[in-house]
């Protein structure tokens, strides 16, 4: 028993310690690297049907409305084609017993009757009808793909989107976190000799499969070399597009689950993915071939629905391309996959700014910026530490709005891009177990910090060790800078300790516990997550960082405000020592423009 809590086993701190023993710590910003494996599995598409609410009918039109009467004179443009067996897709629904049977019978009436994509199309401003003018194609090369994808959106003056209504909450899709949890517990109750593959089935066609009501088929009419085209259903490129087919694929799971009895099957719009053992293999007649038997069933499955499906699109293996992410099944771990690593690498290098081009002004457009910071976000499931690689590029493109305006490239975007790309480049990817939730109690150290206007100040509790520093005088007189700084020396002494260790730090600053669990920071204080990122990396350690409230952190507000007579009181034989600020969480890229 540590020292401290032998004599003050009253302290406030220790009451905070005991009250987060169990407590499960989960940042922001490990999106898609949690994984419960002792609790509930994590809801899943599947799951959400359960409580959904029923999707929109179309509405009612006035008889005069030139809607109902272009398609009384033209029925025949109209129609209802899907080639799901509805008949079959309702049948099971009701003798599985799917306990949301409004939701279910509103998507059976879809397939039926059109899916409406909660849109108006009686909107105001809108005229009655409109044909946007486009230039018409030349090269027979892009003729027959505009032929092939005549369901793309076209901008328009009056564009079709504007009618759907955006959703109030998102739909869900089963992502990283529910393979994760899945390919961890297979792990655990594998038995010795045995092996996990993975598996992936896509969908043909996808949101094609889905009719849209005749109402809408009018608003999805198409010129194609000087022909109309009615499309009749579901399109790439729909606002609600991918709610009404994410609705469609929660039924399906909950089919194939149910009545084909594949348990953990996850769902990403048109792709089905999942876990399964090496040795567990089915025979699949329609491709003459032995697949893992969940996805043997769940084709099977599909096969009875009427969902098509293309043998070259059924994956299976025990490393695969998941999500845009590679998994390994036998290794555990997350990664990019190498071509499109390479290809992130290459566009990072577009933006740079090298030491030797520093005469060459780099600009690109907002559009530019803003798909550069989706393309890393999407890298940030494998990489998560480098979300403050992108702290200047939003401060600069936050205030715009012209998507093709063209935006100055500065030098602290440059810098913080090439630190990005550095890590990127030198890592093998995120292995699974090392990010498993775990509680405050299991962590290696434990540490309180404070700052004041002109100290800092962190405590060991379990080791009873207390360290004292002054706030550097040569930079922002920020509360919020001094909290943090103090986090990192904190972090920067656990370094010196020892590496692949867990580690909570305890904050009573509200501001500094939102941004460590963002990883968002403003460009006046990220120097410092780039220093702490750069020390997670390289030590391999796990850092939580906690909120406690002011009035229960005595010993590192005493040891911040260098008032070591209070510090002895309340931690007994506590052995102090003075340290100085990281200079290198202070300056580190000098991230100024």
């Amino acid at each position: 028993m540590p020292v401290a809590y032998a004599e003050a086993s009253n302290m406030d701190e220790w009451s905070v310690l005991m009250q987060n023993q169990s407590l499960v710590i989960r940042p922001k910003y490990l999106r898609y690297n949690h994984w419960d494996l002792d609790g509930q599995p994590a809801p899943t598409v599947m799951t959400w049907s359960e409580k959904a609410k029923p999707l929109p009918s179309a509405p009612t039109l006035p008889d005069n409305h030139i809607i109902l009467s272009t398609i009384r004179s033209h029925p025949n443009l109209f129609q209802i084609v899907t080639p799901i067996n509805v008949s079959k897709f309702r049948q099971l629904l009701v003798q599985t017993k799917h306990p949301n049977p409004d939701f279910y019978n509103s998507v059976c009436n879809g397939l039926v009757k059109g899916f409406w994509p909660w849109a108006d199309v009686q909107m105001e401003g809108y005229p009655g009808t409109y044909d946007e003018q486009g230039q018409e194609m030349k090269e027979e090369e892009k003729l027959d793909f505009v032929r092939k994808q005549r369901d793309i959106e076209s901008a328009s003056k009056y564009p079709v989107n504007g009618m759907t209504t955006p959703h109030e909450l998102p739909f869900p899709m089963d992502n990283l976190v529910h393979l994760g949890e899945q390919l961890i517990r297979a792990h655990r109750n594998l038995k010795p000799g045995e092996e996990l593959m993975l598996f992936k089935s896509d969908v043909l066609e996808a949101y094609k499969l889905l009719p849209v009501h005749p109402f809408w088929q009018m608003k999805q009419i198409v010129t194609v070399n000087g022909l109309c085209h009615v499309d009749h259903n579901n399109i790439f490129g729909g606002r609600r597009s991918g709610d009404l087919f994410i609705t469609f694929m929660s039924l399906i799971i909950w089919i194939a689950s149910h009545v084909w009895r594949i348990l953990g099957l996850c769902n990403y719009v048109d792709d089905v993915f999942g876990v399964d053992h090496v040795d567990n293999k089915s025979f699949y007649k329609p491709y003459n071939t032995y697949l893992p038997s969940k996805q043997a069933r769940l084709l099977e499955c599909w096969d009875a629905l009427g969902v098509p499906h293309k043998p070259e699109k059924q994956l299976n293996g025990q490393c695969l391309t998941i999500i845009g992410i590679h998994v390994d099944a036998v290794n555990l771990t997350l990664s990019m996959p190498p071509d499109r690593k390479e290809a992130l690498l290459k566009e990072l290098d577009r933006f740079i700014i090298r030491r030797s081009e520093k005469a060459l002004r780099k600009s690109f457009t907002l559009k530019d910026f803003q798909r550069l910071a989706g393309w890393l976000n999407w890298a940030f499931n494998v990489y998560p530490l480098l979300r403050p690689s992108l702290s200047h590029l939003y401060s600069k493109i936050a205030p715009l709005r012209r998507g093709k305006a063209p935006v100055h490239m500065n030098c602290a975007i440059s810098r913080e891009l090439e630190w990005a790309e550095h890590h990127i480049k030198v890592s093998d990817g995120v292995i699974l177990l090392k990010h498993l939730d775990w509680t405050a109690a299991e962590a290696d150290y434990t540490i309180f910090c404070d700052a004041c206007e002109f100290g800092l100040g962190f405590w060991y509790p379990f080791l009873n060790l207390g360290y004292w520093g002054y706030a550097p005088s040569d930079t922002t007189n920020d509360i919020y800078f001094r909290e943090g700084l103090c986090v990192a020396a904190a972090l920067e002494d656990v370094s010196r300790r020892s590496s692949n260790s867990s580690v909570v730090i305890y904050t009573d600053n509200q501001s500094t516990f939102d941004v460590f669990s963002s990883l968002h920071a403003d460009p006046n204080h990220n120097s410092l997550f780039l220093y702490m990122a750069d020390l997670q990396i390289s030590c391999r350690l796990n850092l939580r960082v906690l909120w406690t409230p002011g009035r229960v952190n005595h010993v590192a507000d005493a040891l911040s405000r260098h008032k070591f007579d209070v510090v002895l009181a309340l931690a007994p034989q506590i052995e102090l020592h003075s340290f100085l600020s990281p200079q290198h969480a202070i300056s580190h890229l000098r991230t100024q423009p």
